[in-house]
């Protein structure tokens, strides 16, 4: 679910309670969400797709003679999201292709279980993102090579580091909303209540943490 303006630079807030389902679920914000309708052209003579449209006339034996156009959605977006088992994660998805920028991490000040509330929060300034659990700031593990995937395991971000701003600039501006997953084993049944969404403009000095994943 999300709000209809389109944010570049943002900072947003709000609550969350996970309702209903098993524990292992994966919710959170979504932002700089981009969806755009395509049409997919699937005449062997693609000239004549621009002719079908413009000109009404010729369009109908030409769509009745050719196979039909279809519509493809073109979607962009990240994730920021959390569980109610006490981790949380980073994610961009581009044209369904998913990419975990930082690995699912555990957290001790992720209010753990059903019917606990957690306030979350995404600080976006041009390419660097800061991500917030009830307050406090998390570090995102950040894997050394740009191109690889996000390892945490054994306490430590693997062939990374673990740092406290994310920069990526695949996708520069977007809507904002709320998002709900299947949980991480595929399941589903995931209900989460948000609240107290709030979107400022962000202060101009990224703000700096401890130490706290």
């Amino acid at each position: 679910s999300v709000a209809t303006p389109i944010f570049a630079d943002f900072d947003v807030t709000m609550t969350t309670t996970a309702t209903e389902g098993p524990i292992d679920n994966s919710f959170g914000i979504i932002f700089r969400l981009q969806s755009q309708a395509e049409s997919a052209c699937n005449l062997s003579m693609i000239i004549l797709c621009d002719v079908a449209n413009i000109t009404p006339i010729l369009g109908v034996p030409i769509r009745l003679l050719a196979p039909k156009q279809s519509t493809v959605e073109s979607i962009h977006y990240y994730t920021f999201l959390i569980s109610s088992d006490g981790y949380y994660s980073v994610w961009e998805v581009s044209n369904g292709q998913e990419k975990q920028l930082s690995a699912w991490i555990p957290s001790p000040i992720i209010n753990l279980d059903l019917e606990s509330e957690n306030t979350i929060r995404v600080v976006a300034r041009g390419d660097q993102f800061q991500f917030f659990i009830n307050g406090e700031q998390m570090l995102v593990c950040i894997p050394n090579d740009k191109d690889a995937v996000s390892t945490y395991s054994g306490g430590e971000c693997l062939d990374g580091t673990m740092q406290t701003v994310l920069t990526d600039d695949s996708i520069s501006r977007g809507r904002i909303g709320g998002a709900v997953q299947s949980t991480l084993t595929g399941g589903g049944g995931v209900v989460v209540q948000f609240d107290n969404i709030i979107v400022f403009s962000p202060s101009k000095n990224v703000e700096r943490a401890e130490s706290n994943a």
